[in-house]
């Protein structure tokens, strides 16, 4: 049976993604055996909906099933983007796109080269690169025109990457590439890093132990226990091995009034600071399932 996911033509943020993949009856539901994304002309797809739409097709792949990209706009539209952000060369090879998959990378050609952007990285679980968290750290105090304040930003966010790319290296346990990618929007001065794995989300492998290592803390929901990971910070391994790293993106966040959204198996949550606190959280459940945990790190910049 086939599942169609079509997106519009239009912007298309995580929530969209949400959306669209309800809509299509969710492509990891056992009834479906194929699937095919369906990109229109005129869609735009905001970078952290792109890296989990390149997770979701590997995991697909992964799980046995066909699967098909369509694309009515060639290079000049969503496709050329993809191609830029380095999409098809983490897309398996066995997924079939169509008109055609780009022969050469963009990615290749051009990166490295454009300071609003970085493009998308794999993260091998078996193979450490260590030069995605400096690239990325870079790229991000550039954008900052004030000299007096780039090099204490850069540092900041040097510790929230290393720890959100880290978690996919320490915690992933699954043969399939986690990605990291990095995009600013000038119009809106918004800043989006992106990270998105296939292993276990974070709620699941913590929850096995909270009788154990967090007993006061066993009757939370999933949405107080996921702003105690990024407020408090707590760790499946307890509270003397490890647990910090949440902690530390959290208090970023509080500095800089960033928000925080993670996806993971069929629920969203959402975390925003403000006023140096974790003001708001909520969860936003029954959503279609994809495996793994998959992040999205905001916040505004003045690029002038």
């Amino acid at each position: 049976m086939l599942c169609t996911i079509q997106f519009p033509a239009a912007w298309v943020t995580t929530i969209k993604l949400d959306e669209v993949l309800a809509q299509s009856g969710g492509p990891h539901s056992p009834q479906f055996s194929s699937v095919t994304f369906k990109f229109p002309s005129g869609c735009k797809i905001m970078i952290d909906a792109v890296v989990r739409i390149l997770s979701v097709a590997n995991q697909l792949m992964f799980s046995n099933k066909q699967v098909r990209l369509v694309f009515n706009e060639k290079p000049n539209g969503i496709m050329g983007y993809l191609d830029r952000m380095g999409f098809f060369d983490y897309l398996d090879e066995a997924v079939e796109v169509l008109p055609y998959r780009p022969n050469d990378s963009t990615a290749d050609a051009f990166r490295g080269k454009n300071i609003d952007l970085v493009e998308i990285a794999g993260i091998d679980r078996n193979n450490r690169d260590r030069n995605i968290v400096p690239r990325m750290a870079d790229t991000l105090s550039r954008r900052i025109p004030d000299s007096s304040k780039n090099e204490s930003f850069g540092n900041a966010f040097y510790i929230v990457l290393g720890e959100l790319i880290g978690n996919i290296y320490r915690h992933c346990e699954i043969d399939l590439n986690g990605f990291a990618a990095l995009q600013t929007y000038k119009l809106s001065n918004r800043i989006t890093i992106a990270v998105s794995d296939s292993g276990p989300g974070i709620i699941e492998t913590l929850r096995p132990v909270l009788s154990s290592e967090y007993p006061k803390l066993t009757n939370l929901t999933d949405s107080q226990l996921m702003k105690e990971i990024f407020s408090k910070g707590l760790s499946r391994f307890g509270d003397d091995n490890g647990g910090t790293g949440l902690f530390s993106c959290g208090r970023v966040a509080k500095k800089y009034n960033a928000s925080i959204e993670v996806r993971q198996n069929c629920s969203r949550f959402n975390i925003i600071a403000a006023n140096g606190k974790l003001k708001t959280t909520k969860t936003i459940d029954n959503q279609p399932n994809v495996w793994g945990t998959h992040i999205s790190y905001n916040f505004d910049v003045d690029m002038q």
